[in-house]
């Protein structure tokens, strides 16, 4: 639910929420306080077993020496709590998960932790590039999705790994999936919408966007014949906001949000250093700083809302999620459909009435082969900056409203859904209700009722693109209420 003015008692809802936010950060620093002397004392570069660097040698390598085909997904900012949320997920009959934690390594940024999960190790040691601009291996630099793809290819297969972008496995067909990855043995997806959510400060509504579609590429991959997944991180992030303490260090250039670099040992308060020499780094001399609990530097750029390159719990544990199947899955003989009933508004919501049912010429005798249930979300169609906030369904027992995502059982029963719309500015739209995974083979329905968005200046700028289609005249949809997350997503490369 969205803390905003229109809420009924909002002040004492946000003096509420502010203690609790002060409460949190004084978990979160004591916790932080307490992991940075554990590292000062037992070192800061953990066990191989605990290590980034030795995740592929150990995790991977492995698996690409059956005559299985692998997908790795490396997945910016993949917290190890967002990992936890996919295992009951991924579990099923003939599927074996496993989900164990490592180490980030220092500092906790995207050109270590990415590059670091390719086969860059000589020895326990790593050669840096510039100033952590990447690894350098026999032959080459690994600095980008694509070296590191063709690091891992190298070897495990003789040649690059397959890479693919997280948006491409979503929005491709079994066929093109089949096609592709046939001539590799090792395909490695990587994804940046998590880490670019959360420094455009939209983070929180699309994470669960994004665990979707982890889950969906996950499902596609399967069918095309992959059996052996790896899913894990460069690093985490913590999350800022009023309570957040930022600290000066030197002249607003030196520092970075959350680390430095600097030739001395700094021994101040409140603060940690570790040599690179001692984290196993060559080519490049100094020491990290860090501040041993969750400020940041004056860096005289007040970021984004969602930080990293430190030395907390939070930035430093990645999962390390191992997902087999024993036997290639295989897809639904089912084809559906959805109907749709539009409702009048009530308390301010909008309201609909959908159900999922075969489509004609599909059989209902194959009950082993359909689903029970279909995964259903709204968007207006051309209208992406308009954004549906569902708030709660009511229907059959299989019916519920699961991070953000519709579930709607297959069968002649009414699932009753209520949901807002939010944009720029104040207009109306048509909705579309469609099966946003691509796992099923289900026809989408959109009704012929206009609805009304609420206008709002948080809920980002106005689109450039062609105006809002207007809708016939003589329908006037009430005004709604809109109190929900958002399930909009943001999709970029590297």
């Amino acid at each position: 639910m969205l803390l905003e003015p229109r809420l009924p008692h909002f002040g004492p809802l946000q003096e509420v929420v502010g203690a609790l936010r002060r409460a949190h950060r004084a978990w979160a620093d004591q916790l932080a306080k307490d992991f940075a002397a554990l590292c000062q004392e037992h070192g800061f570069l953990p066990p191989p077993s605990l290590q980034q660097r030795t995740l592929y040698e150990q995790v991977v390598h492995p698996l690409t020496l059956t005559s299985e085909k692998v997908a790795v997904f490396i997945i910016d900012a993949f917290r190890y709590e967002m990992a936890s949320e996919l295992v009951e997920e991924l579990k099923g009959t003939g599927t074996v998960v496993d989900l164990k934690p490592r180490l980030a390594e220092l500092p906790t940024i995207t050109a270590v932790g990415m590059n670091v999960l390719a086969p860059v190790t000589q020895g326990d040691r790593l050669t840096v590039a510039g100033i952590f601009q990447g690894f350098k291996t026999g032959e080459f630099i690994v600095k980008a999705p694509e070296s590191r793809a063709r690091a891992m290819g190298l070897r495990s297969a003789g040649k690059p790994a397959l890479l693919l972008k997280l948006a491409e496995v979503c929005d491709a067909t079994t066929a093109d999936l089949v096609k592709s990855t046939k001539p590799h043995q090792l395909i490695v997806v990587h994804s940046k919408e998590i880490d670019d959510a959360g420094e455009a400060n939209i983070g929180l509504p699309t994470f669960e966007s994004t665990l979707r579609q982890i889950k969906a590429a996950w499902h596609h991959l399967q069918l095309a014949g992959v059996k052996n997944f790896v899913f894990t991180a460069d690093h985490g992030f913590l999350l800022q906001d009023e309570t957040t303490e930022e600290r000066p260090f030197g002249t607003k250039r030196d520092p970075q949000r959350r680390h430095v670099l600097d030739e001395h040992p700094r021994a101040e308060t409140g603060m940690v250093n570790v040599s690179l020499s001692s984290l196993g780094y060559e080519g490049l001399s100094g020491y990290l700083l860090f501040r041993n609990d969750t400020a940041v530097f004056a860096t005289g750029n007040p970021g984004a809302t969602f930080v990293h390159g430190g030395n907390s719990p939070q930035e430093r544990i990645i999962p390390v999620l191992t997902v087999t199947r024993r036997k290639a899955e295989s897809g639904s003989l089912a084809e559906y459909a959805v109907e749709v009933e539009p409702q009048s508004d009530v308390m301010g919501l909008h309201r609909l009435r959908i159900r999922v049912v075969f489509s004609k010429g599909t059989t209902t005798s194959l009950g082993f082969a359909a689903a029970r249930t279909v995964d259903l979300a709204l968007r207006p169609p051309e209208r992406n900056v308009v954004r549906v906030l569902i708030k709660d369904v009511a229907g059959p027992p299989l019916a519920a409203l699961k991070t953000g995502r519709l579930q709607v059982p297959v069968g002649d029963a009414w699932t009753e859904v209520f949901f807002g719309l939010e944009g720029p500015a104040d207009e109306r739209v048509r909705i579309e209700i469609h099966h946003p995974d691509n796992v099923e083979k289900v026809r989408s329905a959109i009704p012929d009722q206009w609805y009304s968005v609420s206008g709002t200046s948080t809920a980002g700028t106005k689109s450039q693109a062609a105006p809002p289609p207007q809708p016939p005249a003589g329908r006037t949809p009430s005004r709604m209420k809109a109190f929900a997350r958002s399930s909009c997503t943001s999709r970029s490369t590297e």
